[in-house]
């Protein structure tokens, strides 16, 4: 049996709207479905496809500036979500106190959002990314910090 793979936009880049089309075209969504999935990085663009088409996939978004990762998708990794893995080499910023602090890790963030460190009006950046967005729209981090209000 052939391996199966994930392929994840971790941010658009510059190219907002043509990141939206292609993943749009290349996942087979609606438009409102891939708007949804480049508003809310990181995104599962694609998965249980295989590796020659992952990195198709790959070549064709990062040509249009987004940022992009291939994981090998099975149930295991379906069912637990490793944020050190996906997010590890990523340095994020917030802000905190009118000032600006990071770099940190995901997993950083993740747990400043538990402690109520970083909530839901935080403002949160990455490289990439064209503007600092609130943590309640900044993908899965959004999940701890609108559970939190």
């Amino acid at each position: 049996m052939e391996k199966e793979y994930k392929v994840w936009l971790m941010n658009f880049g510059k190219s907002k709207l043509q990141v939206v089309k292609l993943v749009r075209d290349l996942g087979g969504y609606g438009l409102a479905e891939a708007k949804h999935i480049v508003d809310h990085t990181p995104s599962e663009v694609c998965s249980r496809t295989s590796l020659e088409d992952a990195k198709e996939v790959k070549r064709l978004l990062e040509k249009n500036g987004a940022k992009v990762r291939i994981e090998f998708d099975s149930d295991e990794e379906q069912r637990v979500f490793d944020y050190e893995r996906v997010f590890g080499g990523e340095k994020y910023y917030c802000v905190l106190n009118n000032q600006t602090f990071g770099p940190v890790t995901f997993q950083q963030l993740i747990n400043m959002a538990q402690f109520e460190v970083v909530k839901a009006h935080t403002l949160v950046w990455t490289e990439g990314m064209s503007e600092w967005q609130p943590a309640k729209t900044f993908g899965r981090l959004a999940l701890l910090v609108d559970l939190k209000e």
